[in-house]
């Protein structure tokens, strides 16, 4: 119909599946046509007021090679009152075999940490574990392609008995903008340390990698730092290095926990070599947590953000209590910061970082780097700025709510 023809239109740009991966493919070479053999996938979701959360579900399963074996934990933080019902599962995923939802009040949100512990607490056993935004576009076979390099990287270097299984795929993923305006971008996305903020957090960014033609299936590259919009692991990983529901109004600082506590729990972190799928960085289509009403009174939302910042910042330095959501004693946290070439002590970033062990030449010039965004978008137009520049917009826009990822 022509109500549809821009939608397809803008998804035509779409860039080409992903390859099935030799080791995915030994993985699925024995099993009967049904799906319930395969090797499962548990997608953790948390989603705040966000009328993305059904076209990226669409996504999810439309693009999956085996949408039978992708099963939904989602949890919706919405306003009965002034949310429109785009921002409610539609009939077709409330009553989906495959999707488990639990449903908040907005007003008694606390944060990612704490939507994401309760998501994943709707794991039933599934093989694998995905934790995803809820504003997602994903490339045709995300699935095999997931479990193969997933496959291949815990057998490098030593094979199983190296990793142990504790691997985990994770990345910023490049942008699309509404309604289905996917870049052609296939290139990975590798994270280093940027910035210390002014809170003393260290920040993160993604670096944009050259593409690697000396093989058909480039192999995943190693990093140290997590991004929660997109992470891919063993299932074990909730019940080794689960999300801890006290980090209240924590932003800035979440991914850095999760880092430090899976480096010290034994997980080694690598990034995709390609895109597998793209994010929404645009928040204007959605309300934010910390422009909505709160059950929590301001002066209480500050307390336990300084709370939440010092944990992390106790974590990172290695004084942390052991516990089910401290650090873990296969590594260290100071370990954790040599291999990030970072001082937490200090606040010093140490030269070298920004490459996260790789030569400058893997990675695309900061010129080009705004390739990570949408044709057209806010962010696209930053990312061409000098550092100097961005800096300046961020610390005005800090004041408009416009610098929180989340």
């Amino acid at each position: 119909s022509t109500a549809k023809k821009p939608v397809q239109k803008e998804l035509s740009n779409m860039p080409p599946p992903l390859p099935l991966l030799e080791e995915s493919t030994k993985s699925t070479a024995d099993t009967t046509d049904s799906s319930t053999s395969l090797p499962s996938i548990f997608v953790s979701i948390a989603s705040y007021r966000d009328s993305e959360i059904c076209p990226t579900l669409d996504s999810l399963f439309a693009n999956a090679k085996h949408p039978d074996r992708v099963f939904v934990g989602a949890v919706l933080q919405n306003d009965g009152t002034y949310d429109r019902d785009n921002v409610r599962l539609t009939q077709k995923y409330a009553n989906h075999s495959n999707v488990r939802c639990l449903e908040l009040a907005a007003k008694h949100a606390l944060g990612p940490c704490y939507a994401r512990s309760l998501a994943q607490s709707l794991h039933r056993g599934e093989t694998y574990f995905l934790q995803i935004d809820s504003h997602m576009r994903f490339r045709q076979n995300w699935d095999d392609y997931l479990i193969g390099l997933w496959q291949q990287t815990s057998q490098e270097n030593g094979g199983a008995s190296h990793h142990d299984g504790k691997v985990v795929l994770t990345a910023y993923p490049a942008g699309y903008e509404l309604p289905n305006k996917i870049p052609n971008e296939e290139r990975g996305i590798l994270l280093v340390p940027w910035k210390f903020d002014e809170n003393g957090m260290l920040r993160q960014r993604g670096r944009l990698l050259k593409k690697d033609s000396s093989t058909e299936h480039p192999i995943a590259i190693r990093c140290h730092l997590y991004a929660a919009g997109f992470n891919f692991g063993p299932a074990s990983m909730i019940q080794d290095v689960p999300y801890d529901p006290k980090l209240d109004f924590l932003f800035f600082g979440e991914e850095l926990s999760m880092a430090v506590r899976l480096y010290t729990h034994g997980y080694d972190l690598y990034a995709p070599p390609v895109s597998v799928l793209y994010h929404l960085w645009s928040r204007a289509h959605r309300p934010t947590l910390q422009s909505s009403p709160s059950s929590v009174p301001p002066e209480q939302i500050e307390e336990k953000k300084v709370g939440s910042r010092k944990i992390v910042q106790e974590q990172l330095l290695g004084q942390s209590p052991a516990g089910m959501f401290g650090l873990g004693d296969k590594r260290s946290a100071e370990d954790f910061a040599k291999a990030l070439k970072v001082d937490f002590h200090k606040s010093i970033i140490h030269d070298g970082a920004s490459e996260s062990g790789l030569s400058n030449e893997r990675f695309v010039n900061t010129a080009d780097a705004a390739s990570l965004f949408a044709e057209d978008s806010f962010e696209k137009k930053i990312a061409t700025l000098d550092t100097k520049a961005q800096d300046l917009i961020e610390f005005f826009l800090s004041g408009m709510d416009l610098d929180q990822k989340k």
